[in-house]
C-alpha cells in the first residue's frame, strides 16, 4: 500500500445535495402565490399508470462520476427486467449539456427525462417544457420536506423587484471579503484545477481537503478506495455553536411535458425513488433523500449525517432565490475578477454586479 493511502484526508463539506427531484408548476396555471401545484391539466399528466411493455424512455443526464453512472446502469437494467420498458440513457458532458438539451427540444427530439438546476427551471417552466409532478406517487418514497424544497412556480421575485442593491448590503460585501480570504488558503492554481484534478489531489494526499459537497466522497474514493475521508462544516464565525452545514437542491430530474411515454416515465420514477434504488445510491458513496435507508457506513457521509441529525444544518432551498443563467454568469464573472485581484474593493465589485444585474433585468423585461 502506498503511504498516501494511510493519511487521513479531510473533506471540507460546505454543501449537501439533499433533494433528488424538481417539481415544477405549469406557468399557465400558477398564480404568483403558488408553489408548484399547478392546475388540472398538469395534474393529470403527473398521474401514474402501468407503462407499456416494449416502450422506450429517453433519459439524458450529465452525471460524470463513475459511481453515479454505475447506479444508473444498475437501476435501468433492473427496471427493464421487471417491466419490459427500455431506458435509452444519453450521457452528456456537463459543458455541452444545456446547449444539446435545448437543441434536442427545439428539433423535436426532446428526452423524456432530464435533469436541471434550479436556475434553469424558470425558463423551462415559462416555455411549458416540463410537467408538473406535484401529485406524483413517488413523493411518498422520499423523506419529509423534499417536495416542498423542490417546488417552484417559475416566477423570480428577487430579480423582478431589485429593491435592494448589492452595494447597499454591508453583509454581502463583508462576505465577499471572507470569500477572498478563504480563496487565499487554496492551491496556487485554483482556476486551472478542474474537478477531476481536485478530487485526485485529495485522493492521493497531495491536498488535505476540498470545499465541496457529499458527492465528492464517491469521486475521491473512485481514485483511491483506501483513502480515509472525513467531513466537517465550514466555520463562518469564531463561535463553534454557529457552525452549520448548508444543504440545497443543486439539481433534479424533470419530465418533458409532451413526452409520448409520460406514464412509463412516472413508473420509472417510482422505481428510481424506491428503497432498492436508494440503497444502490448510498453504496455508491452518496446521501439520498429516499426514506427508511440505513445509516451510511462511509465515515465522511456519517459525519455529514451527524450534522443533519443534530440540527446543525441550514437548508438554503427555502430561500427560493432563483437566478437565470445570465445572472449566474454575471455573478461568476464579477466574483472571478474579485478573487483574481482585478477588482480589489468589495464596494466596487458590488456596484459592478448591480450594474450587470440591472442591465440583464432590463433586457429580459422587454
Amino acid at each position: 500500500m502506498k503511504t498516501y493511502a494511510k493519511r487521513v484526508s479531510v473533506l471540507l463539506a460546505s454543501a449537501l445535495m439533499m433533494g433528488t427531484f424538481a417539481a415544477c408548476g405549469n406557468n399557465n396555471n400558477a398564480s404568483s402565490g403558488s408553489s408548484g401545484n399547478a392546475g388540472t391539466g398538469a395534474e393529470a399528466s403527473a398521474s401514474t399508470s402501468a407503462g407499456k411493455k416494449g416502450a422506450t424512455i429517453k433519459w439524458m443526464h450529465h452525471f460524470g462520476e463513475e459511481s453515479a453512472r454505475d447506479w444508473i446502469d444498475q437501476i435501468t437494467t433492473k427496471f427493464t427486467e421487471e417491466t419490459g420498458i427500455k431506458v435509452d440513457v444519453q450521457a452528456v458532458g456537463y459543458d455541452d449539456y444545456q446547449t444539446l438539451l435545448k437543441t434536442k427540444i427545439s428539433s423535436g427530439d426532446a428526452p423524456d427525462l432530464f435533469d436541471l438546476t434550479p436556475s434553469d427551471l424558470p425558463m423551462f417552466t415559462k416555455n411549458n417544457y416540463i410537467a408538473d409532478l406535484s401529485n406524483a406517487n413517488f413523493w411518498g418514497n422520499l423523506i419529509d420536506g423534499t417536495q416542498g424544497n423542490t417546488a417552484t412556480d417559475g416566477i423570480n421575485y428577487f430579480l423582478e423587484s431589485r429593491e435592494k442593491k448589492f452595494a447597499d448590503d454591508q453583509v454581502f460585501m463583508d462576505n465577499l471579503v471572507k470569500f477572498r480570504k478563504r480563496h487565499d488558503f487554496g492551491n496556487n492554481d485554483q482556476f486551472g484545477t478542474d474537478w477531476n484534478k481536485a478530487t485526485e489531489l485529495v485522493a492521493t494526499g497531495k491536498a488535505a481537503m476540498t470545499i465541496n459537497g457529499n458527492w465528492a466522497v464517491g469521486a475521491i474514493k473512485e481514485k483511491n478506495p483506501d483513502a480515509r475521508i472525513g467531513a466537517f462544516a465550514v466555520p463562518v464565525t469564531d463561535n463553534p455553536d454557529e457552525t452549520v452545514i448548508t444543504s440545497w437542491l443543486s439539481g433534479g430530474f424533470v419530465v418533458y411535458e409532451d413526452s409520448p411515454v409520460k406514464d412509463e416515465v412516472m413508473q420509472f420514477l417510482d422505481y428510481l425513488t424506491s428503497k432498492e434504488s436508494g440503497e444502490i445510491w448510498l453504496a455508491a458513496g452518496r446521501l439520498s433523500s429516499v426514506k427508511d435507508l440505513p445509516e451510511p457506513s462511509d465515515p465522511a457521509l456519517a459525519d455529514i449525517n451527524r450534522y443533519m441529525n443534530e440540527g446543525q444544518a441550514f437548508d438554503v432551498s427555502s430561500m427560493k432565490v432563483d437566478f437565470s443563467q445570465e445572472f449566474l454568469n454575471a455573478e461568476v464573472d464579477v466574483f472571478t475578477q474579485f478573487l483574481m485581484d482585478e477588482i480589489t474593493d468589495p464596494l466596487e465589485a458590488a456596484k459592478l454586479l448591480d450594474k450587470k444585474f440591472d442591465e440583464i433585468a432590463a433586457k429580459q423585461a422587454k
